[in-house]
C-alpha cells in the first residue's frame, strides 16, 4: 500500500471510477453528481457520508480497492444518503429504538448488510471479500434496516469490558467506516470518540434461528453521520426518479433498477409496517407537556399528571372501525 499519494494521483483514480460508473452504472453516477460532494480527507479511515457529502480516504480507495471494487464504494456511500440512514439515525439517537437505547453501529452494520446484498442482486461494481454479506440477510423490498437492526443481537460481554450502548460510543461510517463494511476502524457515535473498542453481534434470521456472529468491529474515529442532510426524502425520490429515466434514456436500465425504483418511490410494504417506522423514530421520548394533563389521574388521586408529546408528530388518534 502506498505510503503517500500526490494529490494528481487521488483526482485521476476518482476522476476514472467516476467515468466507469458513469458508463456502467449511470444512475448512480447521476445520483452522485446530482445530489453529494465528494471529500477527499486523509483523516477518514476508508468512506463516509454526512451531511450530503462523501468522504473518501484516498490511501484506502486507491491503495486498498480494485476499479470494480471502487464502484460498488460509491454506490454502497451514496445508497446511506439516498436511504436517509444519516437522518434516521439521528433520530433513533434522540428518540430511542423499541423503547431502548440506539445503538448507531448495530445500525450501521444493519444497513450495510441491506445495502451490499441490494448491490449484488443489482449487478454494480465488484464486492470485496470481508465486507459484510450474508445470505439470512437479503434485500427485499418489503424488508427495512430496522428488521435487519432487530435480527442483529447484542452478544453477552464479559465483566468489566464496557457497553457501547452506556456512553453513546457505537457505529461505524460502513460496518466500521469501511464501504460496505469491512472490518476495519471505523467511525464513533456523534460528538463521541473511542479507542479500538471490539463491536460484535449474534445474528438471527427472519424465523429467530441464530445464523452465526458478525465479524468483530472496531470503533475507534469520529463520526460523519452528524450532519444534517440537506436534501429531504421528497428530494430524494425526485432525484431517484430522474437518474432512472436518465439511465434507461441510453439503454443503461434493468429489471432490477424498476422494481427497486418502483419500491423506493412508492412501498408496497403493509400500512402497519409503515406507520411503526414512521412514528418510532419521530415520537417523543421522555418529553411532557404541561398543558395537557391526565384527567383520569386527576379524578383518582388528585394529582397532575402531564402527558406525554411527541414533539414532531404530535397527538397520535387511533380509531378502529368495528361496523362490520
Amino acid at each position: 500500500m502506498p505510503q503517500a499519494l500526490r494529490k494528481e494521483d487521488r483526482f485521476d483514480e476518482l476522476v476514472e471510477t467516476m467515468s466507469t460508473l458513469s458508463w456502467a452504472h449511470p444512475f448512480w453516477a447521476t445520483l452522485i453528481y446530482d445530489q453529494l460532494s465528494i471529500v477527499i480527507d486523509d483523516s477518514v479511515g476508508t468512506l463516509g457520508v454526512g451531511g450530503g457529502k462523501m468522504y473518501i480516504s484516498p490511501t484506502y480507495f486507491i491503495g486498498e480497492l480494485t476499479p470494480g471494487q471502487r464502484v460498488f464504494a460509491l454506490a454502497h456511500e451514496t445508497s446511506h444518503e439516498m436511504f436517509c440512514h444519516p437522518a434516521k439515525m439521528q433520530a433513533y439517537l434522540a428518540n430511542g429504538f423499541d423503547g431502548e437505547a440506539f445503538d448507531t453501529m448495530r445500525y450501521n452494520m444493519a444497513a450495510d448488510y441491506y445495502i451490499n446484498d441490494m448491490l449484488i442482486q443489482w449487478g454494480v461494481g465488484d464486492f470485496k471479500q470481508g465486507w459484510l454479506h450474508h445470505d439470512a440477510f437479503k434485500y427485499e423490498p418489503d424488508v427495512t434496516v430496522e428488521d435487519f437492526y432487530r435480527r442483529l443481537k447484542p452478544k453477552e460481554r464479559p465483566a468489566g469490558k464496557g457497553d457501547p450502548q452506556d456512553d453513546g460510543q457505537s457505529d461505524g461510517g460502513q460496518g466500521g467506516g469501511s464501504p460496505a463494511g469491512a472490518s476495519e476502524p471505523g467511525h464513533g457515535s456523534p460528538g463521541s470518540e473511542t479507542h479500538g473498542q471490539q463491536v460484535q453481534y449474534d445474528m438471527y434470521d427472519s424465523d429467530g434461528k441464530h445464523v452465526g456472529e458478525t465479524p468483530t468491529q472496531y470503533v475507534s474515529e469520529k463520526h460523519m453521520f452528524d450532519e444534517e442532510s440537506p436534501s429531504t426524502e421528497l428530494e430524494w425520490k425526485t432525484a431517484v426518479a430522474g437518474a432512472a429515466e436518465g439511465a434507461k434514456s441510453i439503454g443503461k436500465g434493468s429489471a432490477f433498477m424498476d422494481r427497486f425504483v418502483d419500491e423506493y418511490i412508492e412501498t408496497k410494504r403493509p400500512w402497519q409496517l409503515i406507520l411503526r417506522d414512521y412514528i418510532q423514530p419521530h415520537r417523543g421520548r421522555d418529553r411532557r407537556n404541561p398543558k395537557k394533563l391526565r384527567k383520569r389521574h386527576m379524578y383518582q388521586y388528585g394529582i397532575a399528571v402531564p402527558t406525554k408529546h411527541s414533539w414532531k408528530i404530535g397527538d397520535i388518534m387511533v380509531v378502529e372501525d368495528v361496523s362490520g
